[in-house]
């Protein structure tokens, strides 16, 4: 990677040729200095290296350009090309054309994306309970608040499971959310914080590429079908169960998906 203007080049191990009028400057690499163009994406399954796969995951069967994961992901080409490539070399991307391609092994693809997620590192979890009220109330409620507050939200987990795949009854609401309830509102909503357990649990992400991906079903918006398998693994509560049952219908990761910002319900 160099800066070069007027014959003046910099380059990213420290080697500097400066010209100007008077003035020569020619620098070697300094010492210690061992920078290597990354060719290989250091982890396709984090940030915004898995908007990219969290795309190609949104339909399956389709065929995409190059152009359209760049503009429906809003990652440079740089960082599109590396990972497109790194998938055809581990064989999971075939290509069509020059930068046209489809997914040769969706699913996979997405075990191995399972294998390496950790849920626990890509995001910041604010718990609660509450008394009376059924799974969906909860989401329907939170979804009326972020309304209010113009935040996104996304429901994730055993309610966005059920809601796509009816398996097992969802006892527990958790949604990606841009901002948490202050008091007021959580009083509005009937929650209240606790250290562990709850009945409701608001992600914050280290990426919001995970709202890039959503869906409306029953007027609820809901995280992609591949992020709800991901988020339902290790979770208890039958969640691998519900996940194993979402993954072997035929529906998993295809139909439409809706972009923010989301249309009104």
């Amino acid at each position: 990677m160099t800066v070069a203007r007027l014959g003046c080049v910099i380059d990213l191990l420290g080697r500097a040729y400066l010209r100007a009028e008077g003035l020569l400057v020619d620098r070697g690499a300094s010492l210690g200095r061992n920078f290597r163009y990354e060719f290989e994406p250091s982890n396709v399954f984090f940030r915004k290296s898995a908007r990219i796969i969290r795309r190609l995951l949104s339909n399956r069967d389709r065929v995409w350009t190059q152009r359209e994961i760049i503009e429906n992901t809003e990652v440079s080409s740089g960082l599109v090309s590396r990972v497109v490539n790194h998938l055809i070399r581990q064989g999971y991307l075939e290509k069509q054309s020059t930068r046209v391609f489809r997914l040769s092994d969706p699913l996979g693809l997405l075990d191995a994306w399972a294998k390496a997620d950790d849920i626990h590192f890509r995001t910041l979890a604010v718990r609660y309970t509450v008394f009376g009220a059924s799974p969906l109330e909860i989401a329907q409620r939170l979804r009326d608040w972020a309304a209010e507050k113009s935040s996104k939200i996304a429901f994730t987990q055993w309610i966005a499971a059920w809601l796509r795949h009816p398996h097992t009854e969802p006892v527990f609401t958790s949604a990606y959310v841009t901002g948490v309830p202050d008091n007021a509102a959580l009083e509005r909503l009937g929650l209240r914080p606790v250290r562990d357990a709850g009945k409701v649990c608001l992600f914050s992400a280290a990426d919001e590429g995970i709202f890039q991906e959503t869906r409306i079903v029953d007027g609820l918006p809901l995280v992609s079908d591949a992020q709800i398998f991901l988020d339902l693994q290790k979770t208890g509560l039958r969640g691998p169960e519900a996940a194993a049952a979402l993954r072997d219908w035929d529906g998993f990761c295809r139909e439409s998906i809706a972009r923010w910002p989301l249309p009104a319900k």
